[in-house]
């Protein structure tokens, strides 16, 4: 499992960053902010097993499927391997699946829902920073739904 802090050490940013890629195949990579560790290279397809898996600019799980339309409801998945769907493609995830049982369900007067994953294998998120990583990458992305602070967990504002 990636250690983002262990490859970190192990050579400052530079040498966790590589570290951390050689080790597992060149998949991940270390996040700008220490707090959120570890992500999938950006704008990348991987093969995981008999999976492919497209990766965003943000470097987590590329939502399947045109863009929702602004008025669409945001759905995030939040995890480690189970929210990731390891050894899934893309179309079978968690938050896909949601997406597409939530639009068979809805009226069609009802706007859609949209369906994200946020969520990488081995992240060894708790739940106060898991609303940071959340916050951390939904600022640069307009298409991510962003938390609100929580001071107990000293996440900023948004």
């Amino acid at each position: 499992a990636p250690d983002a802090e262990a490859g970190a050490e192990a050579g400052g940013e530079a040498g966790g960053e590589a570290a951390l890629g050689g080790a597992l195949g060149g998949m991940y990579r270390l996040h700008p902010d220490p707090r959120v560790g570890y992500v999938l290279k950006a704008d990348s397809q991987i093969r995981w097993g008999d999976a492919q898996v497209t990766t965003d600019g943000l470097g987590l799980r590329q939502r399947p499927g045109p863009p929702p339309p602004p008025e669409a409801l945001r759905l995030v998945v939040l995890g480690d391997s189970v929210a990731f769907g390891i050894r899934m493609n893309d179309d079978q995830t968690l938050a896909a699946r949601l997406e597409a049982r939530l639009a068979e369900r809805r009226g069609p007067a009802e706007p859609p829902v949209a369906g994200y994953t946020v969520a990488i294998p081995s992240w060894k998120i708790a739940p106060c920073s898991s609303r940071f990583a959340v916050s951390v990458i939904c600022r640069s992305s307009n298409q991510m739904p962003c938390l609100p602070s929580d001071e107990r967990c000293h996440a900023p504002s948004i």
